[in-house]
C-alpha cells in the first residue's frame, strides 16, 4: 500500500479540491486584479500545495528525493490539470503564465522543504 497514514494525505488533497473550487470561480465574479499580480498569486497556493504533498509523503516513509519527486510530479500535473478546467470556466482562460507559475510555486515549496533543516 502506497500510503499508510492516510490521514497525512487529507490535508493535499483538501487543499487540492480548495484550488479547484477557486478555478471555478467565473471571471466576472473574481475582483479585479493586475493579472501579474494574479499570477504572482500562483506562487504561494503551489508552493503551500507542495509542502502540504511533501509532509504526506515523508509521514509515510517516502526518502527526501522520491517524496521531492513524487511532490513535483503531483504539483506540475496539477497544474496543467486546473487550466484545463478554468479553460472551460465562463471568464476565464488557461493560461501559459499561470502554469509556469505553478512550476514556480511547485519548485519554492520543495526548495523551502529541502533546505529548511
Amino acid at each position: 500500500m502506497l500510503f499508510k497514514n492516510k490521514s497525512a494525505v487529507v490535508s493535499p488533497l483538501l487543499f487540492m479540491v480548495f484550488i479547484f473550487i477557486l478555478s471555478s470561480i467565473p471571471g466576472s465574479d473574481i475582483p479585479v486584479l493586475v493579472p501579474r499580480i494574479q499570477d504572482f498569486l500562483h506562487i504561494p497556493l503551489f508552493a503551500a500545495l507542495a509542502l502540504l504533498w511533501i509532509r504526506a509523503f515523508s509521514h509515510n516513509n517516502f526518502d527526501r528525493r522520491k517524496a521531492i519527486f513524487y511532490t513535483l510530479i503531483i504539483t506540475i500535473l496539477y497544474s496543467f490539470f486546473d487550466e484545463f478546467h478554468q479553460s472551460f470556466t465562463p471568464g476565464r482562460d488557461a493560461s501559459f503564465y499561470d502554469v509556469l507559475s505553478d512550476i514556480i510555486g511547485s519548485a519554492v515549496g520543495t526548495f523551502i522543504y529541502r533546505y529548511k533543516k
